[in-house]
């Protein structure tokens, strides 16, 4: 019997929750003006759905607003009607909506138009949407179909009149351009005739008629590679840039310059005067190109300035200042300079860089910790700008000083003075004072006022000018520069001090003999404020403002008032391991009770406003005892838990969040605020001390390892800890005679272990870690192409297996294929290939080392991926939508199981369970489907019916299992299952199956957010995620998906605005479970 679907698998599976963990920060357009005032320097940036507002300030660009747009983004335009004092800004989205947006003074965009612009008939343009506004704001162009150019009409106030269409004899056009000097708005239209030649002609637009008349001139038989029209105001001519000449034509006539081979990118103005030039290429080069008028002579002159990232943008702002937007590399701020830099051949220097994770072609998930967090390595950026990001869920640390140490039991940071501070060191039977010498060196110092022959306890600074140490003996009060003893209250004999905490005037002290005191502390004395004799041995103490808190050993807590110190509340922590750090803490006017338990567990309670606590959540830190201590980090309140998997905790928009260190294990924490290294940590590790910086608290850190080369596949082998990847060199323009490269990196250090050359004109197509029958151990399998120039099609193919062997590739088998290799899994330890048109089935044998081919099926247009469940197989097709086969021991052989008979062009599938599917297309939807298994007979039966559709707005390329974050074990989610995907624009998203009653919740959730947050420029979000392709045809709104990133928008609000927006989802509680449960779902990123 087929392997049939259990009822849990549809629970868990046909209810999906979708949203972004990283933002998409591909650039796609860009343009520069003066939109939030009228001498204000704006750079608007468009990254595919969202849209970003920065202004040029002295420091660099300010961020003003970042925002989603429901819609991807395919023109973006600034003007300035003649009745306004400042820009206003035109977008139009690739679903043919536009908007057109003002800045206010309050900070927020409003819209003064928008509308559809899409036709009933005409075929879209090949060459992707063209927008373009004449000089003096009568108009807006749009070359939106084959064949016609529509026409908004505007007046002084950028009010619109009807839009119309005008009919072009040109069906393949290449680019449009206003001219500029001209007095009734005049086009150049650069297009291809049905041989392959390029032409320009101009066209007078006439608004009245609503036709156009031929213009001033023409330019037949241009450069073939021609693709880019520049206006120019002198002459009202035009540069046409080619890609062996670069022309000037105007009505008074012409100049040319032969260049040197190459596909201009995109261009730039420098200056109003129209004769400079900014143009980049497709490998980054930046040239300047200049239109000089010498002696009524038109000339052309271009000089290499520089390189920069391979660009799709290029924005002058200021002074010199250039944005170079790039879809395929980091985006950065460049300075031209007037003389070559010092050292080099350029006149570029990079100033500010703003990196980008696109286009993200493929990426692995790697566990290293084995604790169910994982980080993604993926392939990105393209061309020389390709480079592998490392991307996890944590934080920076930027080392700034290291000293080798081992045996610190605690670190201690006392004020000196406003720019100097002591760090106290405890250790076994002695405590050390790390001070800034004169030469600004971390050095020993001596304090006469501390104790340096005994452990200290901890260490903290008074209100007044003093500090406190605390050792097991005693609590001492010492003056400020710590050259005298001011007070001291030593413990009575034959007991001693186990913990320590302290507020402001208040020291707490736990004893061995279960006592606690509470002690005000001045440097005029110490005195007793209370006392309580407890029947349980002390573990940990907090003494904040208002509440103590003691962990005792019998896996409980007790709180106490302060200053009544009436007991509050007994806490039962219900777990086997005692508390060994606790402590309250403040976020964002909410109060919460931590407790860092011996087994790497952490607790967390909120405290409400009787000191009583609610609402117990756990979080699995580590493996090692928790040590809390809390900070301020630029300002802000932090708790630090340091264990084996440190993690800061800080509170966004009232909600706890938890951020992991990407260091190694930790056991002490401590600020640190000395002249030379301000600002900074200090970290105690097992045989170290660190002093350094945190990167900005954000939810993912990426790192950056450049490889000059486009990364194309990767596989992670954690028995060998290494990760191979393939790059190619073939996108630099030369022929790929050398082949792809394989290169072996360390998945910890990703240092280049080893590389292997593949043959001449050879392609590799996918790569994996494959584990195979009567081996032990893994080998990494690559199939690969041979595409010689002479194929239209790959016929022959190769796949191969090596082993890691003392950090170097051995190739230990290689079989040839008929045909390219596209994607590799492995079932039953056989490995499993898709080759051209088949899947095809190889059984290992060991003692020939050889791949034996056993079993196949055919009739597929090209098996794009293959993903395995069990014994079914799921085959992305080209063009053929979803597959599944299944494989039968028994006879050896492959049958079709189920497909989708939609022609479905696919870019990424996976297998979630038994019974679903899911697939991503070329159209950016994503959908999933389901085998009817109710059909009344075997063909209805072998069908896979859609139960969930919803528009990305981004194309995937992969999608993996994993996480990025370590779930809360007590959580509603879980054991919710998660998909990582990557986006060809560099966004990261999670896919999280849900059980279907909170489904329902959430989608009553999503309708009521919907009616209430409007899109901007009044873009619909239930048009937006509906699901778009040439060939569904029937219902198209989303479905078995809930947009997460329109849910989280609710966390933002105050509590007063969310239930003003909630109250028709019913009751207090049930808006309390919806709000409690798309936090919980937040915390997948």
């Amino acid at each position: 019997e087929v392997i049939m679907a259990e009822e849990k698998d549809a629970i868990s599976c046909a209810y999906n929750y979708i949203l972004t963990a990283h933002k998409p920060t591909s650039v796609t357009q860009s343009a520069v003006g003066s939109f939030t005032g009228s001498s204000d320097v704006n750079l608007i940036v468009a990254k595919s759905s969202r849209l970003e507002i920065h202004r040029l300030t002295e420091e660099g660009l300010q961020g003003l607003i970042d925002v989603p747009l429901y819609g991807r983004i395919s023109v973006l335009e600034l003007f300035r009607p003649e009745s306004f004092g400042k820009d206003v800004l035109f977008i139009l989205t690739e679903r043919y909506k536009f908007c057109v947006l003002e800045y206010t003074k309050s900070g927020e965009l409003q819209t003064l138009a928008n509308g559809d612009l899409s036709d009933k008939i005409g075929r879209p343009s090949e060459s992707g949407h063209i927008g373009i506004i004449d000089k003096k704001c009568s108009m807006i162009g749009l070359h939106l179909y084959d064949g016609f150019f529509k026409v908004i009409p505007m007046d002084r106030a950028a009010k619109f009149d009807q839009a119309f269409n005008i009919r072009l004899d040109e069906l393949k056009v290449i680019d449009i351009k206003f001219l500029d000097s001209a007095d009734v708005p005049t086009i150049a239209v650069l297009s291809e005739d049905t041989k392959e030649q390029r032409h320009v002609r101009t066209y007078k637009v006439l608004i009245d008629s609503k036709e156009i008349e031929q213009g001033p001139w023409m330019e037949n038989n241009v450069d073939r590679g021609s693709s880019l029209l520049i206006p120019t105001s002198m002459n009202g001519g035009c540069i046409i840039v080619g890609e062996n000449k670069i022309q000037y034509k105007s009505s008074d006539g012409s100049a040319s310059i032969t260049i040197a081979p190459t596909l201009m990118k995109t261009y730039a103005q420098l200056g109003a005067d129209g004769s400079r030039f900014l143009l980049s290429d497709y490998l980054g080069n930046l040239f300047l190109l200049v239109l000089e008028n010498k002696d009524n002579m038109m000339n052309l002159r271009m000089e290499k300035l520089g390189e920069t990232s391979i660009p799709s943008s290029l924005c002058y702002l200021d002074s010199g200042i250039v944005f170079v937007g790039s879809s395929m590399g980091d985006s950065s701020l460049i300075k031209l300079h007037a003389d070559k830099i010092e050292g080099s051949n350029s006149f570029v220097e990079q100033i500010d860089t703003m990196p980008n994770l696109g286009p993200i072609v493929d990426f692995s998930v790697i566990d290293l910790d084995r604790q169910g967090q994982g980080q993604i390595v993926a392939c990105s950026g393209g061309g020389m700008n390709g480079s592998l990001r490392v991307i996890r869920n944590g934080i920076g640390f930027n080392q700034q000083a290291s000293i080798e140490l081992s045996g610190v039991k605690g670190v201690w940071n006392i004020p000196r003075d406003v720019d100097d501070s002591y760090m106290i060191l405890s250790f076994i039977g002695e405590t050390r004072v790390l001070g800034m010498n004169m030469e600004e060196e971390l050095d020993e110092i001596d304090l006469n006022g501390v104790d340096i022959v005994s452990t200290t306890v901890y260490c903290s600074n008074l209100e007044t000018k003093a500090f406190t140490q605390v050792t097991p003996s005693e609590i001492r009060v010492i003056s400020q520069d710590g050259s005298s003893l001011l007070a001291a209250w030593a413990v009575p004999e034959n007991d001693s001090i186990l913990a320590a905490s302290s507020n402001s005037s208040m020291i707490a002290v736990a004893l061995s003999s279960r006592q606690v005191h509470l002690f005000q502390c001045s440097e005029k004395g110490i005195t007793e404020a209370f006392s309580v004799q407890l029947e349980e041995e002390i573990s940990c103490i907090d003494c904040s403002e208002g509440l103590l808190a003691v962990g005792l050993w019998n896996m409980t807590v007790m709180t106490y008032s302060i200053p009544s110190f009436e007991e509050v509340e007994r806490i039962s922590l219900a777990e086997d391991v005692m508390a060994r750090s606790i402590l309250v803490s403040d976020f964002d006017g909410s109060r919460y009770l931590l407790c860092g338990l011996g087994d790497g567990s952490l607790l967390s309670y909120n405290i409400d406003s009787r000191n009583e606590t609610k609402d117990r959540r756990k979080l699995i830190l580590g493996t090692k005892p928790v040590n809390l201590r809390s900070f301020r980090y630029r300002g802000d309140a932090h708790v630090f838990a340091a264990s084996d998997r440190p993690t800061v905790i800080h509170s966004t928009n009232g909600k706890l969040m938890f951020s992991n260190l990407n260091e190694g294990e930790v056991n002490h924490v401590s600020s640190f605020g000395a002249k030379s290294y301000p600002d900074t940590l200090v970290l105690v590790k097992p045989d170290s001390l660190e002093v350094g910086s945190m990167d900005s608290i954000q939810k993912l850190h990426v790192r950056t390892v450049p490889l000059h080369e486009q990364p194309r596949r990767i596989a992670h082998m954690a028995t060998s800890k290494a990760i191979l990847v393939t790059t190619s060199t073939s996108f630099l323009g030369y022929d790929n005679d050398e082949g792809d490269r394989l290169r072996l990196l360390d998945d910890q250090t990703f240092e280049t272990l080893d590389t292997f050359q593949l043959l001449r004109d050879e392609m590799a197509c996918c790569a994996a870690a494959v584990q195979l029958q009567d081996e032990d151990k893994e080998f990494f399998a690559v199939g690969s192409a041979f595409a010689p120039k002479s194929e239209p099609e790959p016929t022959s193919g190769r796949i191969r297996l090596f082993a890691v062997v003392e950090n170097r590739l051995s190739l230990v088998s290689q079989v040839d294929t008929k045909g390219a290799v596209y994607s590799i899994a492995t079932m039953r330890k056989s490995l499993l290939a898709g080759i051209n048109s088949r899947i095809q089935m190889y059984r290992w044998e060991k003692s020939a080392s050889t791949l034996v081919p056993t079993c196949g099926h055919f009739g597929h247009t090209i098996v794009l991926q293959i993903d395995v469940f069990g014994d079914l197989i799921l085959v992305g097709d080209l063009m053929k939508s979803l597959q599944v086969h299944v494989y039968r021991p028994d006879t050896d052989k492959i049958e079709l199981y189920a497909r989708d008979y939609h022609p479905v062009w696919m870019s990424s599938v996976l297998a979630m369970s038994k019974s679903f599917f899911l697939g991503a297309d070329s159209g950016y939807n994503i959908f999933t489907a389901r085998k009817n298994e109710e059909g009344a007979n075997d063909e209805d039966r072998c069908r896979l019916d859609i139960v969930g559709q919803f528009h990305v707005g981004d194309y995937i390329n992969r999608f993996r299992r994993g996480s990025l974050v370590m779930k809360l074990p007590d959580s509603e989610i879980s054991k919710v299952p998660t998909i990582l995907y990557g986006t060809i624009n560099g966004a990261i998203g999670i896919i999280a199956s849900l059980p279907a009653e909170q489904y329902e919740v959430l989608s009553e959730l999503q309708e009521v957010l919907r009616n209430h947050i409007m899109g901007i420029g009044g873009l619909s979000h239930e048009d937006w995620r509906s699901f778009q392709s040439a060939f569904v045809r029937g219902d198209t709104s989303s479905k078995g998906f809930i947009d997460g990133d329109l849910l989280e928008q609710i966390l933002d609000l105050d509590r007063v605005e969310q239930m003003r927006i909630l109250k028709s989802l019913g009751g207090e509680e049930k808006v309390s479970r919806a709000l409690r449960l798309v936090e919980d779902l937040s915390r997948l990123h």
